[in-house]
Protein backbone atom coordinates (compact mmCIF):
# COMPACT_ATOMS: atom_id res chain seq x y z
CA UNK A 1 0.00 0.00 0.00
CA UNK A 2 2.66 2.53 1.04
CA UNK A 3 6.37 2.59 1.34
CA UNK A 4 6.93 4.71 4.38
CA UNK A 5 5.55 3.18 7.23
CA UNK A 6 5.62 3.38 10.95
CA UNK A 7 7.72 0.34 12.01
CA UNK A 8 9.15 0.91 14.75
CA UNK A 9 8.71 3.06 18.89
CA UNK A 10 11.14 5.96 17.33
CA UNK A 11 9.17 6.65 14.57
CA UNK A 12 5.93 6.76 16.70
CA UNK A 13 8.34 9.18 19.15
CA UNK A 14 8.93 11.35 15.99
CA UNK A 15 5.48 11.51 15.14
CA UNK A 16 4.60 12.59 18.82
CA UNK A 17 7.02 15.25 18.53
CA UNK A 18 5.82 16.41 15.21
CA UNK A 19 2.47 16.72 16.64
CA UNK A 20 3.35 18.68 19.90
CA UNK A 21 5.18 21.05 17.90
CA UNK A 22 2.11 21.21 15.56
CA UNK A 23 0.06 22.17 18.40
CA UNK A 24 2.06 24.99 20.01
CA UNK A 25 2.82 26.70 16.27
CA UNK A 26 -1.05 26.45 15.17
CA UNK A 27 -1.73 30.12 14.69
CA UNK A 28 -2.45 30.02 11.19
CA UNK A 29 -4.45 28.09 9.30
CA UNK A 30 -5.66 27.79 6.21
CA UNK A 31 -9.71 27.07 6.46
CA UNK A 32 -12.24 29.42 8.10
CA UNK A 33 -13.99 28.69 11.34
CA UNK A 34 -17.53 30.12 12.54
CA UNK A 35 -17.13 32.95 14.41
CA UNK A 36 -15.87 32.31 18.37
CA UNK A 37 -14.74 28.81 17.35
CA UNK A 38 -10.55 27.95 17.22
CA UNK A 39 -9.26 25.78 14.46
CA UNK A 40 -7.39 22.75 15.55
CA UNK A 41 -5.02 21.56 13.21
CA UNK A 42 -6.20 18.71 10.87
CA UNK A 43 -3.48 16.70 12.85
CA UNK A 44 -4.86 17.20 16.32
CA UNK A 45 -8.80 16.26 14.80
CA UNK A 46 -7.93 12.83 14.47
CA UNK A 47 -8.19 10.00 16.78
CA UNK A 48 -4.12 7.82 17.53
CA UNK A 49 -5.62 5.09 14.85
CA UNK A 50 -6.54 7.55 11.89
CA UNK A 51 -3.44 9.98 12.67
CA UNK A 52 -1.69 6.81 12.44
CA UNK A 53 -3.19 5.16 9.24
CA UNK A 54 -2.82 8.51 7.59
CA UNK A 55 0.63 9.25 7.98
CA UNK A 56 1.87 5.15 7.13
CA UNK A 57 0.80 6.45 3.92
CA UNK A 58 2.51 9.99 3.91
CA UNK A 59 5.51 10.38 2.41
CA UNK A 60 7.82 13.61 4.46
CA UNK A 61 8.45 16.34 2.41
CA UNK A 62 10.59 19.79 2.83
CA UNK A 63 10.50 23.13 0.68
CA UNK A 64 12.74 25.94 1.03
CA UNK A 65 11.29 29.32 0.96
CA UNK A 66 10.35 30.54 -2.22
CA UNK A 67 9.46 26.85 -3.90
CA UNK A 68 6.46 26.48 -5.42
CA UNK A 69 5.07 23.49 -3.50
CA UNK A 70 1.85 22.85 -6.36
CA UNK A 71 0.46 25.15 -9.36
CA UNK A 72 -2.54 26.34 -10.47
CA UNK A 73 -3.74 24.33 -13.40
CA UNK A 74 -1.73 21.11 -13.25
CA UNK A 75 -3.05 18.11 -12.10
CA UNK A 76 -3.40 17.81 -8.89
CA UNK A 77 -1.86 14.21 -6.95
CA UNK A 78 -2.96 14.28 -3.39
CA UNK A 79 -3.09 16.87 -0.20
CA UNK A 80 -0.04 18.12 2.35
CA UNK A 81 0.13 18.81 5.56
CA UNK A 82 2.44 20.96 7.15
CA UNK A 83 3.85 20.42 10.00
CA UNK A 84 6.69 23.39 9.96
CA UNK A 85 6.72 26.36 8.12
CA UNK A 86 4.31 28.64 6.18
CA UNK A 87 2.99 28.70 2.67
CA UNK A 88 0.91 31.07 0.72
CA UNK A 89 -1.75 30.25 -1.44
CA UNK A 90 -2.52 32.71 -4.46
CA UNK A 91 -4.85 32.89 -7.63
CA UNK A 92 -3.84 35.13 -10.65
CA UNK A 93 -7.04 37.60 -11.16
CA UNK A 94 -7.71 38.38 -15.05
CA UNK A 95 -5.25 41.49 -15.79
CA UNK A 96 -2.72 39.28 -14.13
CA UNK A 97 -3.21 40.45 -10.43
CA UNK A 98 -2.21 37.98 -8.02
CA UNK A 99 -4.43 37.37 -5.16
CA UNK A 100 -4.06 36.03 -2.15
CA UNK A 101 -6.52 33.70 -0.94
CA UNK A 102 -4.54 31.37 2.23
CA UNK A 103 -2.18 31.91 4.57
CA UNK A 104 -0.47 28.44 5.89
CA UNK A 105 0.99 27.36 9.06
CA UNK A 106 2.28 24.06 10.94
CA UNK A 107 -1.15 21.74 11.19
CA UNK A 108 -2.88 23.23 7.62
CA UNK A 109 -4.22 21.02 5.18
CA UNK A 110 -4.44 21.83 1.82
CA UNK A 111 -5.55 19.96 -1.36
CA UNK A 112 -7.79 17.22 0.42
CA UNK A 113 -10.00 17.46 -2.58
CA UNK A 114 -7.19 15.53 -4.76
CA UNK A 115 -7.61 12.91 -2.52
CA UNK A 116 -11.03 12.76 -3.47
CA UNK A 117 -10.89 12.99 -7.74
CA UNK A 118 -8.65 13.63 -10.46
CA UNK A 119 -8.33 17.68 -11.36
CA UNK A 120 -6.44 20.58 -11.22
CA UNK A 121 -5.06 22.90 -8.48
CA UNK A 122 -7.25 26.01 -8.15
CA UNK A 123 -4.41 27.84 -6.53
CA UNK A 124 -0.35 28.46 -6.40
CA UNK A 125 0.94 27.70 -3.11
CA UNK A 126 4.62 28.78 -2.02
CA UNK A 127 6.22 28.18 0.69
CA UNK A 128 6.95 31.79 2.56
CA UNK A 129 9.75 29.83 4.77
CA UNK A 130 11.30 26.72 5.06
CA UNK A 131 8.06 24.32 5.45
CA UNK A 132 8.24 20.36 6.27
CA UNK A 133 5.47 18.18 6.08
CA UNK A 134 3.68 15.24 4.77
CA UNK A 135 2.33 14.71 1.20
CA UNK A 136 -0.43 11.58 0.99
CA UNK A 137 -1.26 10.29 -2.70
CA UNK A 138 -4.59 9.95 -3.99
CA UNK A 139 -3.99 6.29 -4.84
CA UNK A 140 -2.72 5.90 -1.35
CA UNK A 141 -5.11 7.40 0.02
CA UNK A 142 -7.90 5.67 -1.78
CA UNK A 143 -6.27 2.13 -1.28
CA UNK A 144 -6.14 2.83 2.17
CA UNK A 145 -10.14 4.14 2.38
CA UNK A 146 -10.99 0.72 0.40
CA UNK A 147 -10.00 -1.22 2.99
CA UNK A 148 -12.73 0.07 5.05
CA UNK A 149 -10.71 0.01 8.25
CA UNK A 150 -12.71 2.19 10.65
CA UNK A 151 -9.59 4.60 11.25
CA UNK A 152 -9.53 5.05 7.48
CA UNK A 153 -13.07 6.08 7.71
CA UNK A 154 -12.40 8.43 10.63
CA UNK A 155 -9.55 9.73 8.80
CA UNK A 156 -12.31 10.13 5.13
CA UNK A 157 -14.57 12.06 7.65
CA UNK A 158 -12.35 13.87 8.87
CA UNK A 159 -11.67 15.31 5.84
CA UNK A 160 -15.08 15.44 4.52
CA UNK A 161 -15.90 17.66 7.32
CA UNK A 162 -13.28 20.06 6.25
CA UNK A 163 -14.47 20.36 2.84
CA UNK A 164 -18.03 20.89 3.95
CA UNK A 165 -17.05 24.00 6.39
CA UNK A 166 -14.32 25.27 3.19
CA UNK A 167 -17.34 24.90 1.37
CA UNK A 168 -19.74 26.80 3.86
CA UNK A 169 -16.96 29.54 4.28
CA UNK A 170 -17.15 29.89 0.40
CA UNK A 171 -20.77 30.14 0.01
CA UNK A 172 -20.79 33.19 2.85
CA UNK A 173 -18.50 34.98 0.60
CA UNK A 174 -20.34 34.80 -2.34
CA UNK A 175 -23.62 35.54 -0.59
CA UNK A 176 -21.69 38.63 0.89
CA UNK A 177 -20.98 40.11 -2.65
CA UNK A 178 -23.98 42.36 -3.50
CA UNK A 179 -26.35 41.59 -6.78
CA UNK A 180 -26.36 43.48 -9.43
CA UNK A 181 -30.12 44.34 -8.59
CA UNK A 182 -29.23 45.94 -5.24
Amino acid sequence: LARDRLHDREDLVRVDRALSLVHRRASVHSETMPAGDTPRPFLERLDDAARNILLQVARPVSFRRGACLVRAGEASRGAYVLREGEAEASVLLPGGERLSVAKLGPGSLFGEMALFERGTCTATVTAAANVDGWFVERDDFRALVAQRDPAALALQHALTLILSAKLRALNAKVLEVPSPED
